[in-house]
């Protein structure tokens, strides 16, 4: 599975939902399960609000009914899928437990501690090692001796980065989980490979729609691109093929143009390689070269 639309856990543009399942948990969810996992009263989310229509509610309830058949019908135990419903779980109390920058110079810490006690409690560790771990990360060698990732006590926004870089890895993590337990399901002792793809597309991202005031980011050009290359693929198997295959035999049709940019147009701006950038990484960028490159080229 390739999940390139993570982020929406934490981003979304407007008008539009947070990945489906955090509701279906959260309507479907009965109420041993709802106390299990902190459901019964929500906080105050930023992330992921519950479905207010009626009609939202009883699809979510109903689709809800449809995995926890799935799950029987792969096999995967009561055990092991309440570890997946209790990381989702996580990723809902983290979005209400948020995160502001310490008073008087001190650690980044939650907005709301009950939420936090709650994620801890799911995910099985301690509060303070949840905020050690989500504020101070550290890599490699021993605790004195790691390198810090990112000081998120420096910044209010380094805090909220550091909560929601938390809330995308613990849903990828979550579907990983899951895309394993299938495999197992679907594992044979014979000697033959069978495997299917599954592309998430993120959708063209735009940050005035993600309500963000800056610029777009470079994972936001990652994104555009890769549905660039997603959207020539299928048009080169809807349409482009299809009009080879009636031309060589002699098949005439009415096509209808389009306006449109093709995706060939926006993915040549980024794959196609520019004289001047080369002279400039040849070192030889003098400018009587580079206004020669401007005039004769």
């Amino acid at each position: 599975v390739l999940l390139l639309e993570k982020y929406r856990v934490i981003r979304r543009p407007k008008d539009e939902r947070n990945f489906h399942i955090l509701y279906y948990l959260m309507e479907g969810a009965d109420d041993n399960l709802r106390q299990e996992l902190y459901l019964n009263k929500l906080g105050k989310n930023d992330y992921i609000s519950p479905l207010e229509d009626t009609s939202d509610k009883k699809f979510a309830s109903g689709s809800w009914q449809r995995i926890i058949n799935a799950c029987s019908v792969l096999g995967i135990t009561k055990e092991e899928i309440k570890t997946l419903w209790s990381v989702l779980a996580s990723v809902i109390h983290l979005g209400a437990a948020g995160a502001v920058k310490g008073q008087n110079n001190a650690k980044a810490q939650f907005k709301d501690p009950s939420e936090a006690q709650k994620v801890a409690s799911l995910l099985g560790v301690t509060v303070e090692d949840l905020v050690r771990n989500i504020f101070s990360p550290k890599v490699g060698g021993t605790p004195t001796r790691g390198l810090v990732l990112r000081s998120s006590e420096q910044d209010a926004e380094g805090a909220v980065e550091a909560l929601e870089g938390m809330m995308v890895g613990l849903y990828t993590e979550a579907v990983n989980a899951l895309v394993s337990l299938i495999n197992r399901a679907l594992s044979s002792t014979n000697r033959t490979s069978n495997s299917i793809f599954i592309v998430d597309i993120p959708g063209f991202q735009s940050p005035e729609d993600c309500g963000r005031k800056s610029g777009a980011s470079f994972r936001d050009l990652c994104d555009n691109y890769a549905n660039e290359r997603m959207f020539s693929l299928y048009n080169d198997h809807t349409f482009t093929s299809q009009q080879d295959k009636y031309a060589q035999e002699n098949i005439s049709f009415d096509f209808e143009s389009s306006d449109d940019i093709p995706p060939d147009a926006i993915i040549d701006l980024i794959e196609t390689a520019r004289p001047e950038v080369e002279e400039n990484k040849l070192n030889r960028s003098e400018s009587i070269i580079i206004l020669s490159c401007v005039l004769f080229q």
